[in-house]
């Protein structure tokens, strides 16, 4: 069974549905830490977005260099030519 559950993140008020079971693993998870489900919420929720910023611009370098790459094999066996 779920319930409402309110967390004040910075200035606003976000209600989430949480099972008993989550609620338990979150708090014990926030305890751990050393800090309220609040912060911990707010922790979580900063390193998601700082992940997925990491993981778009690992992808932006790799399709750079992919788009690189036949070039610089090119140039590569002109060299060897030579």
């Amino acid at each position: 069974m779920t319930r409402a559950t309110s967390l004040k993140i910075r200035d606003r008020l976000l209600k989430i549905r949480l099972t008993g079971a989550e609620e338990t693993a979150y708090a014990a998870e926030a305890s751990a830490a050393a800090l309220s489900v609040s912060a911990w919420a707010r922790r979580c929720c900063d390193e998601a977005i700082a992940l997925r910023r990491s993981v778009e611009e690992r992808d932006a370098f790799l399709e750079r260099q992919a788009a690189r790459r036949p070039s610089l094999h090119d140039s590569g066996e002109a060299l060897h030519e030579r």
